[in-house]
């Protein structure tokens, strides 16, 4: 798609200080949607002024900057009121575009599961109900002969409204059917005993990559088809992906790439995200993902934890990754907290990664001694898929296997368990 021009508008007030790393994630956020920044006009202000967020006197400099460049489209670095929507637009007579709607914009362009295209449908269209007011000015001012209220705008704006509140309704329905089957899935994935990691973190730290790298060192056979979609831009991931990863040890766990975060996440797009969201508040584990490259991971950190305690995640234990160290070169140095590095592009650090969710894996699993009749030796093979068999003794009468399993599938070899060991160690090298 062509590039469309574009000014940005920006307004520090006094209590930001995160304005121009904000402007400057604007900037990449318009480039993730082919918006080409043209121009950047900034103001400073104790508070936004009620009719247009910013001066008067800007939106007449603003308004100067349209004649000469002719941009395509405004898109302001904060959320805008409907009033204030609706007064630029009038004032300004060109398309305008708010953080939370450029992000809304580009959600729509990357979503391509249903799950996703309901969740983003859902989240533009409950932003947009109470902005659906600038294109019916004109029309607004129109009065029928009779002098009754309500102009053909008014009653135009009053029936995309009806439409909008209804296409709300039905998108709810449609993806509260399938949050049912996802709950249902997870429940099922559950009762399996299997463990849950969920991957973490700020917009293009790198969760995908470092997914597709845990893929690849797998004990299953490397698979391409496996591999989750990556690619180094803003939001390049909205569906939460799973697959299997296989330890030297055979211990087994389930990694979950999910959505990024971003300074400024709409509350809209949490809301819609709501399930999305819950597989990490369900998850056993959580890797929290930064690059370790960008001088504002500590920032982009903060706000994955503001995000985390928001949705019911921030007590599950985790590990901290830094990712990118590939690009640190010279600057690589002891974190304030412990990290384990790596670099999911080449791979360096994969290793001690999965050795740090093994240890954490401890309490998920039990090493048992099981003493097996050899009319039920067919249960060798239950176990091979179910944990991990550390020896076995092949007597006269019985096979004494100590094994290491899930906790959540002891049931299944109650009758034949025969001992418990007090740890649950097992990490081979």
């Amino acid at each position: 798609m062509e590039n469309r021009n574009a000014i940005l508008i920006g307004l520090e007030l006094p209590s930001d200080d995160t304005f121009e790393e904000s402007l400057l994630e604007l900037k990449n956020l318009a480039l993730s949607c082919d918006y080409k920044p043209v121009e950047v006009i900034t103001q400073k202000a104790d508070k936004p002024t009620p009719s247009f967020y910013i001066g008067r006197g800007k939106v007449d400099e603003i308004k100067g900057r349209i004649a000469s460049i002719a941009p395509d489209v405004l898109i302001f670095d904060q959320e805008l009121s409907p009033v204030h929507l609706r007064n630029l637009e009038e004032a300004l007579d060109i398309k305008i575009l708010d953080r939370t709607m450029l992000i809304l914009e580009i959600f729509e362009r990357r979503a391509k599961s249903q799950v996703s295209k309901l969740q983003v449908a859902l989240a533009h269209d409950q932003y947009m109900l109470p902005r659906l007011i600038g294109k019916y000015q004109a029309l607004s001012r129109q009065r029928g002969a009779t002098g009754t209220i309500g102009g053909p705008g008014e009653q135009a704006l009053e029936l995309d409204r009806r439409r909008l509140r209804d296409q709300i309704l039905k998108n709810r329905r449609s993806l509260a059917k399938l949050v049912t089957q996802r709950r249902q899935q997870r429940k099922l994935r559950s009762a399996t005993g299997i463990f849950t990691v969920a991957i973490v973190g700020y917009t293009n730290a790198g969760k995908s990559t470092l997914l597709n790298k845990m893929v690849d060192v797998s004990r299953l056979k490397p698979d391409e088809t496996k591999h989750v979609y990556q690619e180094d831009k803003l939001f390049a991931t909205l569906e939460t992906s799973a697959r299997l990863i296989v330890l030297l040890n055979n211990r087994k766990f389930v990694a979950i790439d999910t959505v990024g975060f971003v300074r400024n996440m709409p509350t809209h797009l949490i809301a819609a995200f709501k399930s999305t969201l819950e597989e990490i508040a369900e998850a056993d584990v959580l890797l929290v993902v930064f690059d370790g490259s960008d001088h504002e991971w500590k920032k982009h950190l903060d706000v994955v934890e503001e995000v985390l305690d928001e949705i019911g995640a921030g007590d599950i234990p985790g590990i901290y990754v830094r990712n990118k160290i590939d690009l640190m070169g010279s600057h690589l140095q002891d974190q304030e907290f412990p990290t384990i590095d790596v670099s999911a592009l080449s791979g360096a650090g994969i290793g001690p990664l999965l050795l740090g969710i093994s240890y954490l894996m401890d309490d998920h699993y039990q090493k048992v001694v099981l003493s097996v009749p050899y009319e039920s030796n067919y249960l060798i093979g239950s176990l091979e898929l179910d944990g991990t068999i550390i020896h076995s003794d092949y007597g006269e009468q019985v096979i004494t296997i100590d094994v290491e399993i899930p906790k959540q599938l002891l049931w299944k070899y109650k009758d034949f368990i025969v001992s418990v060991a007090d740890q649950n160690t097992y990490h081979p090298a």
